[in-house]
């Protein structure tokens, strides 16, 4: 995921320009030669803490990781800097574990054997010691540094001194979007447009407005001429008399899918009417929105049927006319939610009954919807403002956020699910980690069930 700007948004990326938009670091990372290479286990300190195969390699002074040995780099999921790494030790614990101590965090990976542990520790000891050479990493590539005693030996002489993380772990975000079945919520900005063609009966002007809709052509079979399931839907704001407006216009999408499309259909609105402009979409899967904010200028073509708007009422929208062809570009920034989360919740209010709703987890907000089809929120939560963010009891599936105003209640379907969104809750609001895995919470379907346990844990 991209690194936060100044602001806490993700640094937008234009479309069809490499993710590592630094020459100096995407020549290190890409064009010098591998050191070493091959799959290890990497330790995942996301949502579900767990053992997962990478293919690693070293370039330059970056170590890598892959989801498999074909290295291509919109599979590559992170990298590490390792000019200033602390320490590279094998950990004893299990057969090939060895840890890489950073100054801000660790990795901790495991080799088949502690020999080929070993030597992946003693390369990255290499790469930090003082006036290293190629001759010093090659030897350690080979079987070691002349005189050492092993990877661990070596690695305990590796000096003390400053590190840089150029790049963000996505298993966090895979692991949170279990939650909903894959679903990810996005941040779309509507840019602006030019060249719109504007009406004659307004001198060549327009009102102009975009209602922006997500739709699945799954249920549809893919076939064009078959209407499209709309999923989700919102309005822009007006800019009025402008054929090149400017909107500047942030929408939360509350939870989207790697086979769904987003449709932009671009209107002139006169009050109880409105008149096609042009129509444009972009298909999630072709992007890499899902890792770093893209800018997308797209073209405006003309009506299609089977991907027009819908109403609330699910019925399509009234056009005065939807014979233009279409004319002008839409710019578009779409952007993932960092550590965002999406999911289906039951919530208790005050009647002590529980209610299903439908939560968005953003940067620094729980923002919860009567339905994932509702474009506004019923209410939002500021997370960095909570007093404590907890699992009431310690049952797993129950989470209690207590604000200055309220305590609100969530219940998820399962341990598992309660302890993600604890932890993408607490990673919001800035609290410290206190996850409650199984070894140290309680399963409320180990306690009889929800309906006979649940009002007295929940008020504990």
């Amino acid at each position: 995921m991209a690194e936060a700007g100044g602001d806490g948004e993700p640094e937008v990326r234009a479309r069809k320009v490499s993710t590592f938009t630094k020459a100096a670091f995407r020549n290190s990372v890409f064009d010098e030669a591998c050191i070493i290479e091959g799959y290890l286990k990497k330790y995942s300190h996301g949502v579900f803490r767990r053992w997962q195969d990478r293919y690693f390699t070293i370039q330059g002074h970056y170590l890598k990781y892959y989801t498999d040995s074909n290295k291509i780099r919109k599979d590559l999921k992170g990298t590490i800097d390792l000019d200033g790494v602390r320490s590279a030790l094998l950990t004893g614990k299990s057969k090939g574990e060895f840890r890489v101590m950073l100054k801000e965090g660790e990795a901790v990976m495991k080799a088949e054997t502690d020999e080929e542990a070993a030597k992946w520790a003693e390369i990255i000891a290499a790469m930090v010691t003082d006036d290293v050479d190629e001759g010093t990493i090659a030897a350690a590539a080979g079987g070691g540094a002349a005189g050492g005693g092993g990877g661990a030996a070596s690695a305990e002489a590796v000096k003390d001194s400053m590190v840089t993380l150029t790049a963000e772990d996505m298993e966090e975000s895979d692991a949170l979007a279990s939650l909903s079945g894959g679903k990810k919520p996005i941040w779309v900005t509507l840019e602006g447009a030019t060249g719109l063609a504007g009406l004659a009966d307004k001198g060549g002007k327009c009102d102009a407005m975009v209602i922006l809709t997500v739709v699945s052509e799954e249920g549809s079979g893919g076939d064009a001429g078959m209407d499209a399931e709309q999923m989700w839907m919102s309005m822009s704001p007006v800019v009025a008399q402008e054929t090149s407006p400017t909107w500047g216009w942030k929408v939360l999408v509350p939870g989207v899918l790697q086979h769904h499309t987003l449709l932009f259909t671009v209107v002139d609105w006169e009050g109880d009417r409105i008149a096609f402009l042009g129509q444009a979409c972009w298909r999630m899967a072709d992007g890499a929105v899902w890792d770093q904010a893209e800018k997308l200028t797209l073209p405006l073509g003309e009506f299609g049927e089977s991907i027009a708007p819908k109403d609330g009422g699910g019925k399509p929208l009234k056009f005065k006319s939807t014979d233009a062809d279409g004319a002008g570009e839409l710019t578009v920034t779409i952007a993932p939610v960092r550590l965002g989360a999406c999911c289906a919740v039951k919530k208790r209010g005050e009647s002590q009954h529980w209610k299903d709703r439908w939560i968005a987890v953003t940067e620094d907000k729980l923002l919860y919807y009567g339905e994932q089809t509702e474009n506004r929120p019923k209410h939002e939560i500021v997370l960095r403002a909570a007093k404590a963010i907890t699992h009431p009891g310690s049952v797993l599936e129950l989470i209690d956020i207590e604000t200055d105003v309220k305590v609100w209640h969530l219940r998820l379907e399962t341990a598992e699910h309660g302890s993600a969104l604890f932890r993408a809750l607490r990673a919001a609001a800035g609290m410290q980690d206190l996850v409650a895995g199984r070894d140290r919470g309680v399963s409320i379907a180990a306690s009889g069930g929800f309906k006979q346990n649940v009002k007295t844990m929940s008020s504990e």
